[in-house]
């Protein structure tokens, strides 16, 4: 190829990625994927994350229209509005992660039935975005905060029109969805079954939402006209709005929120004490702990995280009051600010809550694991994504079944509060369940009773050795 053909080729390939940027459709470029990785065996279920942009997850095939999003390659590049590589009923799961609100409403029929083209019968689709009502709740209730480009403003305008940070008309958003008609839009492409369940990724509910639906098996019912559908069953918490009479409507998630981040940003939790003692806790999770103590026969508490010390005299107080041998251990790098210093009931240890070491000296202190009742273990310390899953390593393994596990804080880095503090404790215990699923066990009806919880998504049982 000589010089002017190579000047011709390469500005025919800077105007395709300039219109791919327009309209989503790839770049003609050397590097682009157009098969599966060789990789993949079909042998094992085939799982796709459409629009995987930066979060590849492990299990899926990753899939997007960018050839990079902050340095991560999907393993397929293609249009999502047409999976020519995938041949019919060929995916077990289609998984899209805030995509759809990215299509214009007068196409995403059609890319909804693309999707279910590639879907098997029986497969499943699961589809989070963001919740219009959430974000239509947010600013009316703070319309100064709530319109800003910043952070501020990613549980409304973000809804709206998409994070402005990324400066890429790719990323903006072309249409939004309340529950009940991403559920009928679902619905109307072919899926039945449509559910909403908690929304797993992003900032989760009640920003977020997540509706799955499942392509029927053959010869089953047809799926019923629009017109005369059943209303998708929706949570109340995270229902539409309904007219004055009817049933009750979106506004205590949408509440619980914003009383979650005024107690939070308003520091109300390091106005809390307990006999005298500063506790630094949501009250409601500390009626949650001695609730699990007593409904668990709770015996022991193994707490990393002493700082005043107001939180090991709650909960020795509450082992008093359920038996007569039961004790904390509170664990802190320092213990310079602690108030209670020695107590019968309380084991203080300065030491490195995730060492082997400091590990060693806990279990030697409680009784052999067949001795003694279910344990409670709090993990309260360095808030960081690091240390929390350094705990979760060192910790988890001499749990037994039927020990509880809450990890406090890890309502930061956005979850809802703190948005800019960076990966925390939720990432670590999303990444510590993907390295060992089926250890530990959400309890999501005690970490959802009261609407909210400093341990957003926290609260787990240990269950039976894999």
């Amino acid at each position: 190829m000589n010089l002017a053909e190579r000047i011709r080729t390469a500005v025919a390939n800077t105007c395709l990625g300039l219109v791919g940027s327009i309209v989503g459709r790839p770049a003609a470029t050397d590097s682009a994927r157009k098969e599966p990785p060789t990789s993949f065996t079909g042998r094992e279920p085939l799982k796709l994350n459409l629009g995987c942009g930066d979060k590849l997850l492990p299990g899926y095939m990753n899939i997007d229209v960018a050839p990079s999003r902050r340095g991560a390659r999907p393993d397929v590049l293609c249009d999502l509005r047409n999976l020519e590589t995938f041949p019919d009923a060929s995916a077990d799961e289609i998984l899209a992660v805030h995509v759809i609100e990215h299509f214009w409403r007068w196409e995403v029929e059609d890319v909804l039935r693309e999707w279910v083209r590639v879907l098997k019968p029986g497969g499943e689709m699961v589809i989070e975005c963001p919740n219009l009502v959430a974000a239509c709740e947010t600013l009316l209730a703070d319309p100064v905060s709530a319109a800003a480009a910043d952070a501020n403003g990613q549980r409304s305008m973000w809804v709206f029109y998409g994070d402005p940070s990324w400066r890429d008309p790719l990323m903006c958003h072309r249409w939004a969805y309340t529950p009940a008609s991403l559920a009928e839009l679902l619905e109307r492409c072919g899926l039945t079954r449509v559910h909403q369940a908690p929304a797993q990724f992003k900032l989760r509910e009640p920003r977020d939402m997540r509706i799955v639906g499942r392509k029927p098996e053959p010869g089953a019912a047809a799926v019923p006209a629009p017109a005369t559908a059943p209303p998708c069953p929706v949570p109340p918490a995270t229902a539409a709005p309904r007219a004055s009479g009817a049933a009750a409507s979106a506004a205590p998630a949408a509440a619980a929120e914003q009383y979650h981040r005024w107690y939070y940003d308003n520091q109300v939790w390091k106005q809390v004490s307990y006999h005298g003692i500063r506790t630094l806790k949501l009250v409601s999770d500390l009626w949650n702990y001695q609730e699990i103590i007593f409904e668990h026969g709770i015996d022991y508490v193994v707490e990393t995280g002493t700082r005043h010390g107001g939180s090991a005299l709650f909960f020795a107080d509450t082992l008093a009051a359920r038996n007569e041998q039961g004790f904390v251990v509170s664990i802190d790098l320092s213990g310079d600010e602690n108030q209670v210093r020695s107590h019968p009931r309380i084991r203080f240890l300065v030491a490195d809550s995730a060492a082997p070491a400091t590990v060693r000296s806990v279990t030697a202190l409680l009784p052999e694991p067949a001795q003694r009742g279910p344990c409670f273990w709090i993990l309260d310390s360095d808030h960081s994504r690091d240390h929390v899953l350094r705990e979760l390593e060192a910790w988890v393994p001499v749990m037994k079944p039927g020990d509880y596990l809450v990890v406090e804080d890890s309502n930061v880095n956005g979850h809802p509060v703190r948005p800019d503090f960076g990966p925390g404790p939720w990432e670590a215990v999303r990444d510590f369940n993907r390295l060992h699923p089926g250890l530990l066990s959400p309890d999501h009806r005690r970490a959802r009773k009261f609407g909210l919880s400093f341990a957003t998504d926290g609260y787990f049982i240990r269950t039976a050795a894999a």
